[in-house]
């Protein structure tokens, strides 16, 4: 049900404008050191946005070469941030954008964007901060860029799953069902169905071969390899099965929300309702649980080392953006 108000409220912001010791949000790390990376030359440039897990979950983080790239409230207590960009080490940290944004993907020299100051249409910049470009007229829900497309669910046609080129040029609907939140993974793409109780479906992305590939009404969907990985919508469980819809084997079976699969790691927020809710992580297999912090989050990404997530205050009723070591050390304000 998180999903459900995320949604909501990222809709009325666009509009307005085994396991070691959890670490706790009050310990917060305000150090900072030097670095020195050299030559920012790219060699093997991103040919995909951002991850998958990281897609999922709203895109405030993403990397690429020497920078990892997120969005950081900057104290303003609310969901929405500017992109700034850092080094590996949390050092060199520089603003981007004036720009509020969401699900942030990074090819080559652009970054692109949801931009929430300008009704969530979708934005380009160099990631020097130079050559803002809007793309699209429509009002966007979830993104994810590949390649030279960008795919998008848009709000103003029902949340039907959309492309266009990363010029602008060759929009096209793909899909007539409602996508709740979708994935793309090569030549296919993954969502949750609200025309079908939030099944899962899979549709090529010229828009052929729909297939109904699991009824359990999901959430949070990664692929690993020829395996799909989703939280169930009501109960919470992570699943995997067959990318074909074969061989459902369940792997975390208390309840879980924000999955994200990084490398060998199985991130999720958990929460039982009594204590509160915690980071975890395990392997793909389900094994070795371990806790990471606690915090009621809204959004998870993990970037190399460092995990970025949105802390929702139900006391003050704001939120603030951390990062953290994906061993729970660390942790600071998103800055």
């Amino acid at each position: 049900m998180k999903r459900f108000f995320m949604i909501v409220l990222l809709i009325a912001l666009a509009i307005s404008g085994c396991t070691n010791q959890s670490a706790k949000l009050q310990d917060v790390d305000q150090s900072s050191s030097t670095s020195n990376y050299g030559s920012d030359e790219l060699v093997n440039p991103n040919t995909v946005g951002n991850t998958i897990g990281n897609y999922a979950n709203g895109g405030i983080a993403a990397t690429q070469g020497n920078w990892i790239y997120f969005i950081s409230n900057a104290g303003t207590k609310k969901i929405i941030g500017k992109i700034y960009k850092m080094r590996p080490d949390g050092t060199e940290i520089t603003q981007v954008t004036t720009d509020d944004a969401f699900f942030i993907g990074v090819i080559g020299d652009w970054i692109y964007y949801r931009n929430e100051d300008d009704l969530a249409k979708i934005y380009k910049i160099r990631t020097n901060g130079t050559e803002r470009t809007r793309l699209t007229d429509d009002y966007t829900g979830s993104l994810f860029v590949s390649g030279d497309w960008m795919y998008y669910s848009n709000i103003d046609d029902d949340s039907r799953i959309y492309k266009v080129r990363t010029d602008g040029t060759g929009r096209e609907k793909i899909s007539d069902d409602s996508a709740m939140g979708f994935i793309v993974d090569n030549d296919k793409i993954y969502y949750s169905n609200q025309n079908d109780d939030y099944a899962i479906y899979s549709i090529s992305v010229d828009g052929n071969d729909r297939t109904l590939l699991s009824e359990d009404a999901s959430d949070y969907l990664d692929v690993v390899d020829d395996w799909i990985y989703y939280n169930l919508l009501f109960g919470g469980q992570i699943i995997k099965m067959r990318t074909d819809g074969s061989e459902r084997t369940v792997i975390v079976g208390e309840e879980a929300s924000n999955l994200n699969i990084s490398g060998d790691w199985i991130y999720y927020s958990h929460n039982d309702y009594e204590n509160d809710p915690t980071i975890v992580k395990v392997k793909l297999d389900g094994s070795e649980r371990t806790e990471i912090i606690q915090a009621n989050l809204l959004f998870l990404n993990v970037v190399g080392d460092w995990i970025f997530f949105v802390n929702f205050d139900h006391d003050n009723q704001t939120f603030d953006i951390y990062k953290v070591k994906t061993d729970g050390s660390n942790l600071e304000i998103a800055k």
